[in-house]
């Protein structure tokens, strides 16, 4: 999960940069905001459900499967 977000957030943060348009680069940083808000609440989800002893597969378009 964390290289997959690594990924995402480079890509975008490269994007901001290299577009550096005010609308178009505020449209960009809010969808980080939205990336690192999202990472965070399926972390915390994660983290429930393995406390109570029960399995959690994270949705494929937030982590990439590196073992099948």
């Amino acid at each position: 999960m964390v290289i997959t977000y690594l990924v995402y957030f480079i890509s975008l943060t490269i994007l901001s940069v290299a577009v550096n348009v005010s609308g178009v680069a505020l449209l960009l940083f809010l969808a980080i905001f939205a990336l690192e808000i999202t990472d965070i609440v399926y972390l915390i989800k994660a983290a429930v459900m393995a406390n109570r002893g029960e399995l959690y597969r994270v949705p494929r378009w937030l982590c990439f499967r590196m073992i099948r």
